[in-house]
């Protein structure tokens, strides 16, 4: 009888320090997030859904200035944007393109909070969707685009930029802008060239305010 009473004390304490463990194991395990989707609302009401990542930029289109974003910490609730305010001129002599950044800032977007830009006519607004888990492989690196960028009709490029292994954008050049066929087309003017989306990625880079970059 005494014998039973101490083994069935040892599975209690066992059983006792399994369910913590387990307990702890579960609360130190961190959901693996991919990327997160945004809702973005443009001055004119117009609006896209966007999804991008650590291996992706993010340029909304303005016409007199764009803003490039960039996204290394997120979860299932927030996620910290760093972004910056650019513009550029053409330079026809020297067939290039000079961009100018004009500020940087930092964000922090979730579902209860949105963030508002200056934009050509109004504000463009940013809002939180929700955070995506999935497998980024085979035809799906690069968020499902073969040609490693996202255009839409209303002035968001998504270009991913070759950061994440066996990535297939790493050796491509990702010359990828807003569309023209679009809203960016202006009472049927055909708008400027302008540079390659990934171009404005070294302009994250610490100390680098302005670059130029020859015409493709």
């Amino acid at each position: 009888m005494i014998y039973f009473i101490k083994k069935q004390t040892i599975s209690l304490k066992t059983l006792l320090f399994t369910s913590l463990f387990s307990l702890m194991l579960f609360g130190c395990t961190k959901k693996k997030i991919d990327y997160v989707s945004y809702l973005i609302t443009y001055p004119d009401g117009a609006q896209d859904t966007i999804s991008f990542g650590k291996n992706a930029i993010l340029m909304i289109n303005q016409g007199e200035f764009q803003y490039v974003f960039s996204s290394d910490t997120y979860d299932d609730s927030k996620a910290e944007l760093t972004y910056i305010k650019t513009s550029y001129i053409i330079d026809s002599n020297k067939r290039a393109f000079l961009i100018k950044k004009l500020g940087d800032s930092k964000a922090t977007i979730s579902k209860s909070k949105s963030i508002s830009l200056e934009g050509t006519g109004g504000l463009v607004k940013i809002d939180y969707i929700n955070s995506v888990t999935r497998e980024i492989s085979g035809d799906n690196v690069c968020f499902g685009n073969k040609q490693c960028c996202t255009k839409t009709c209303h002035g968001s490029v998504i270009c991913c930029t070759g950061n994440i292994e066996n990535d297939p954008c790493k050796n491509t050049r990702c010359d990828c802008t807003p569309d023209i066929a679009c809203s960016l087309t202006n009472g049927g003017v055909k708008p400027p060239p302008m540079p390659s989306v990934k171009e404005y990625n070294k302009l994250f880079e610490a100390g680098q305010t302005a670059i130029s970059v020859n015409f493709p």
